[in-house]
């Protein structure tokens, strides 16, 4: 039997840039009231959204009403007035000074700003600013006019489908998601959960920060009924290491949503992996901008949080446990790792931290992790001749417990898949080992 249902349309992005990755979000009328009275102006203006090298939202109004400079002072909120069209604006809205003696022209920061109605949209566009990489092999699937590179997944109360476009799309947009809700209501706190997952879930599959633009709901004419604006977080480059290399996306993504959803029937759990998760990607930031005597006792707290919420959820500890002195940090790793059949001992080739070991009778990889995260965290024991881990052994360390935290996360998700390990320190770009808890 022949298959006559219609092909989708192809998922494009609502905002295009309107001059080096600039992008017109609104223009139109403004209000702007002061935090510290309540009192309120209206303005005509722009909100506009950059994402060069680094991100920003910002209103820019002009006027010649002092007033502006006070509220700049004083602390300010953006808003739209109830009403406002959400239609992509094709020109500017600040007005010109036409000869004006007193003129005001304001840059303000902008931290959010929602408007329209959200529970009258039937599908929601996000738009992600940094790529997944070159080398994801996305399945091309049938749409209207052509075909399109898409991979679907789900994650609580959402079916999704994310795009990526090889073809020079100028749309400064790395990726564009489609979401459909699966139950309605949908409610602004429901978008903002999923925003908040779907960053979490891509940044770790990046290895560093990804960035979420501006979500938009469209109604069932396809109009734009309700949208979400905020300055995405998002790092220009990749982070140091990344387990998923491209090539897996196609079949991780699926996989780490899927443990994602499990994982979100248990909310303590969630909120202790996920932010678990951002410590990683902290630590895992290749722009240089942290020290090793920071990343390290960074991606510690990660694993210490790990360990205190798997192991209670798992029943391998209990509360009372857990919340006391008992139990050391490092022995609450070792049992982590223990869960999650991740080794312990120390790997080939780490020499500095097996010279350490044999000093400071210290075993293996655990306890290696948080005598280096206290020695970095407390002062020296002698104030004449204070002592410090050597740079080999913390980039030794930071290493292997980076490669703890995110073995512990995957195993939390569910993962039984390949994964490009961080040990390996010789090898082809792209060579994958199954995670160690399926070999």
């Amino acid at each position: 039997m022949t298959n006559t249902s219609p092909a989708r349309r192809p998922i494009e992005p609502v905002y295009t840039p309107t001059d080096h990755n600039d992008f017109l979000l609104y223009a139109g009328d403004l209000v702007i009231t002061k935090t510290n009275d309540g009192a309120t102006r209206m303005f005509s203006g722009d909100i506009r959204l950059s994402i060069r090298e680094r991100t920003s939202l910002r209103a820019y109004v002009a006027t010649e009403e002092q007033w502006l400079f006070e509220a700049m002072e004083d602390g300010y909120e953006v808003t739209l007035p109830p009403g406002a069209s959400l239609k992509v604006p094709t020109a500017s809205a600040v007005p010109n000074r036409d000869g004006r003696p007193s003129w005001t022209t304001a840059d303000l920061i902008v931290n959010e700003v929602q408007a329209g109605d959200v529970a009258s949209a039937h599908t929601f566009i996000i738009h992600v600013v940094r790529s997944l990489g070159p080398g994801v092999y996305w399945p091309r699937r049938p749409v209207t006019g052509g075909t399109q590179n898409q991979i679907s997944f789900s994650l609580p109360g959402w079916d999704l489908t994310i795009e990526a476009d090889t073809d020079g799309r100028p749309s400064g947009f790395a990726h564009i998601i489609e979401a459909t809700p699966t139950r309605r209501p949908v409610t602004a706190e429901d978008v903002e959960h999923l925003g908040y997952r779907l960053f979490i879930l891509l940044s770790f599959l990046r290895g560093s920060e990804i960035g979420i633009g501006p979500i938009v709901g469209l109604g069932a004419d396809s109009g734009i009924v309700w949208a979400r604006w905020t300055p995405p977080r998002a790092k220009q480059t990749g982070g140091r290491h990344r387990w998923c290399w491209p090539g897996l996306v196609p079949v991780a993504l699926p996989a780490l949503a899927s443990g994602m959803s499990t994982l979100a029937a248990e909310r303590g759990l969630e909120i202790a992996v996920l932010r678990a998760t951002e410590l990683l990607l902290t630590a895992n930031d290749a722009s240089g901008g942290l020290p090793l005597d920071v990343r390290i006792p960074v991606v510690a707290s990660g694993l210490e949080l790990m360990a205190w919420s798997v192991l209670q959820h798992c029943g391998w500890l209990t509360s009372h446990t857990a919340n006391s002195r008992q139990l050391q940090a490092r022995a609450r790793l070792r049992l982590l790792l223990k869960w999650a059949g991740v080794p312990t001992e120390l790997p080939h080739g780490f020499s500095a931290l097996r010279r350490r070991a044999l000093e400071q009778r210290e075993p293996e990889g655990p306890e290696l992790v948080f005598w280096l995260r206290n020695r970095l965290v407390h002062p020296p024991k002698s104030a004449t001749d204070p002592d410090w881990p050597k740079g080999d052994e913390m980039i030794e360390g930071l290493t292997l417990a980076l490669w703890y935290l995110e073995l512990s996360i995957l195993r939390v998700l569910g993962y039984q898949g390949e994964y490009v390990s961080r040990l390996v320190q010789r090898g082809w770009e792209g060579d994958t080992t199954k995670v160690p808890w399926t070999v």
